[in-house]
């Protein structure tokens, strides 16, 4: 075999394979609900939001408040997000101040718990039961 077509042949496998892995993960992912990559809190935040979790926060002023939406990523879209800027209104019914605070659902009656300032994945896994 020649050198051109040797070439050409690694060329293709090599390619191939390159897609039957994407397609292997991507079909593992649909599958099982894990994610890998940027969007591997998709499920977190979405099991945040079901559990009744609310993130107050504000983009302006408040370092913290960004930092913690960072964290997130693309995944931020599917928390439930009050911005103190926007609507202040409710961030005075919950007497915040200041952020970001993380609300969790009490249950069975009993009162919401709030937690001040930046959480990271671990520790909203630990107060939520939220698998990561």
């Amino acid at each position: 075999m020649d050198k051109k077509l040797r070439v050409i042949l690694t060329l293709v496998i090599g390619g191939g394979m390159i897609f039957g892995l994407w397609f292997f993960a991507k079909t593992i992912s649909s599958l099982t609900g894990y994610s890998i990559g940027a969007d591997r809190f998709d499920n977190f935040a979405k099991c945040l939001t079901e559990k009744g979790v609310v993130l107050y926060t504000s983009d302006v002023g408040c370092e913290s408040c960004i930092q913690q939406k960072a964290i997130f990523k693309s995944s931020y879209q599917y928390l439930t997000v009050v911005d103190c800027g926007e609507e202040s209104e409710k961030c005075a019914q919950q007497d915040i101040k200041y952020g970001p605070v993380w609300i969790i659902d009490g249950k069975d009656g009993e009162d919401d718990k709030k937690y001040y300032g930046l959480l990271g994945v671990p520790r909203l896994a630990e107060i939520t039961g939220c698998e990561v």
